[in-house]
C-alpha cells in the first residue's frame, strides 16, 4: 500500500493518490480517492497502521481514514476500485485551524499505535488519540505548529513528538507528551532547537525524532536522536532532565529541558536519522554521517 503526489488537479473528481500493488503479480488492486477538503493537499505522504484486517492512515486532506485492504472487498467507485471504508468521518483539523493555517491542514505523517490508541500528528497542530475500543478520537494535544514527523513510541509509553516553527511564537523542537494523563498535563519536557531559515521553513524540526528503546539495556542510556533546520544532530536522554534548565514551549509553558548528550554540525536536513545498535547515522542537504558510540558512552 502506497501514497504518492496527487498527479492531478486538486478540484479534479477523483484524485486516487492511495493505491495497493500485489507483491505477487506487481499489478494494482485498488486505488483509494481522496476527496477534496479544506485542506491544499490530496497527496498521501504517510504510511499505514495495518492492525489485523484494518488499516489507519491520515491523508493529506486531512480526513483520518479506517479501511478494509483486503481487495477481495473492493467495490467499483468513481470509476475505480476501492477498498471498504470503515471510517472517514474524522477530519484531523477544527474550524479555528483553518483561521489560523489556512488550507495548510496537511497531515503528513504516519499513525503509530500505543496501547488501546492510534496516535496521528497533524500540520493542524494537533496530536490526536483515536480508541480503538470506543472507535473515536477521545484525546487530543494541541501544539499549533505544523507538524510533519511521526511520533516516536518510547521505552515508557510516551510520545515524542517533533515540532516546526511555522504557526508559533516560540521555537521548533521536540516534545515529550505522556498520552496516558489527561491532555493538559501530558507533557513532560520540551527541547527547543534554533530558528533558521532555509529554503520554505522557519526552524525546527521537519522529520521525526527516533528513540534507542529497542537496543537500551541497564548498561546503556535511554536517548533520542533528531535532526533540525538549523544544521545540527542532537541526542538527549530521554529520562533525564536539567534541573535548573526550563524550555519556554509557549508563552503559557514552561517545561523542563532534557539533558543534551551530543550535538554536531551536519547542515540543514528535514529526515530521520536511525539508531542502529550503538550507531546513528543521519542524512542531510550536505551529506550522510554516520556516529559511533566510544567507551565513555559518547558519540564521535
Amino acid at each position: 500500500i502506497q501514497g504518492s503526489r496527487a498527479g492531478k488537479s486538486l478540484y479534479s473528481d477523483a484524485v486516487p493518490s492511495l493505491r495497493a500493488i500485489s507483491y505477487f503479480t506487481g499489478k494494482e488492486r485498488w486505488r483509494l480517492n481522496s476527496v477534496k477538503t479544506r485542506s491544499y493537499s490530496r497527496d498521501v505522504d504517510a504510511s499505514c497502521l495495518l492492525l489485523n484486517d484494518t488499516a489507519y492512515i491520515g491523508l493529506e486532506n486531512g480526513i483520518f481514514t479506517i479501511f478494509n485492504p483486503n481487495p477481495a472487498d473492493t467495490q467499483w467507485l468513481d470509476g475505480m476500485y476501492q477498498p471498504q471504508i470503515i471510517k472517514n468521518s474524522d477530519t484531523l483539523y477544527l474550524p479555528s485551524d483553518i483561521k489560523k493555517h489556512g488550507g495548510n491542514l496537511v497531515t503528513e505523517a504516519s499513525p503509530v499505535l500505543l496501547g488501546n490508541r492510534v496516535y496521528l500528528a497533524s500540520g493542524s497542530g494537533h496530536i490526536w488519540g483515536y480508541h480503538l475500543h470506543k472507535k473515536k478520537i477521545d484525546w487530543s494535544y494541541y501544539i499549533g505548529s505544523d507538524i510533519d514527523g511521526t511520533p516516536t513510541v518510547t521505552h515508557d509509553s510516551c510520545l515524542l513528538v517533533a515540532v516546526e516553527k511555522q504557526y508559533i511564537n516560540g521555537k521548533g523542537g521536540v516534545l515529550k507528551l505522556n498520552p496516558s494523563r489527561a491532555p493538559q498535563h501530558a507533557a513532560e519536557w520540551y527541547f527547543p532547537v534554533e530558528n533558521k531559515l532555509y529554503a520554505s521553513w522557519q526552524g525546527g524540526i521537519i522529520g521525526s525524532a527516533t528513540n534507542n528503546s529497542r537496543y537500551s539495556d541497564d548498561k546503556h542510556f535511554n536517548l533520542a536522536c533528531f535532526t533540525a533546520i538549523d544544521g545540527f544532530l542532537y541526542v538527549i536522554h530521554t529520562d533525564s532532565v536539567s534541573v535548573d534548565s526550563f524550555a519556554t514551549f509557549t508563552p503559557e509553558i514552561r517545561l523542563p529541558r532534557p539533558r543534551l548528550l551530543f550535538k554536531y554540525e551536519t547542515g540543514p536536513a528535514i529526515s530521520t536519522p536511525l539508531f542502529v545498535e550503538d550507531k546513528i547515522i543521519a542524512a542531510g542537504y550536505t551529506g550522510t554521517y554516520l556516529f559511533g558510540m566510544d567507551s565513555s558512552s559518547n558519540y564521535q
